[in-house]
């Protein structure tokens, strides 16, 4: 990390195809960090997500997020748990997460708004 936080620091918005090996290996392991995702068939659903957004700092992934397509039985759970009708519900923004030592330069508020906005 560089001596001045949020010093060097690019976010990237990309499709999963356009991203080589390195990165998306690196994005996966950074949302597997994170704990809060099943990782099987994660690969699969990068593939399928609509924006993949990271964060690079001297050379190295610290935070990621993306516009993600969700499971027609995830929309279907969450329908019948809250009573609205999701048929429409397309696009989710997840798996957002942020290494310990980049947090406090709002990271994760910098790439949800990039995803957005695309």
């Amino acid at each position: 990390m560089s001596e001045r936080r949020g010093e060097d620091l690019q976010i990237h918005l990309r499709h999963y195809h356009a991203m080589d090996g390195l990165e998306r290996q690196a994005f996966q392991q950074l949302v597997e960090t994170g704990g809060e995702v099943r990782t099987d068939g994660l690969p699969d659903r990068m593939k399928a997500a609509h924006l993949l957004g990271y964060a690079m700092q001297n050379n190295r992934l610290v935070a990621v997020g993306a516009v993600k397509h969700p499971a027609e039985s995830y929309v279907h759970k969450i329908s019948q748990g809250s009573g609205y009708d999701l048929q429409d519900y397309t696009a989710e923004l997840g798996w957002i997460y942020v290494m310990r030592e980049a947090r406090g330069i709002h990271l994760a508020s910098r790439i949800s708004k990039a995803l957005c906005n695309s």
